[in-house]
């Protein structure tokens, strides 16, 4: 079982499923472009 520290090195070296929803620092949005995204109208 992993501690919390070793779950996010682990998820971040691509050793950890973390699901659909996860991101890998290259393909996050900053949190500018987020809310730039969620303000457009729909």
């Amino acid at each position: 079982m992993y501690n919390q520290r070793e779950m996010m090195k682990a998820a971040r070296e691509g050793r950890l499923d973390v699901g659909s929803g996860s991101h890998t620092p290259k393909t996050a949005m900053n949190l500018a472009e987020e809310l730039t995204l969620l303000r457009r109208p729909k």
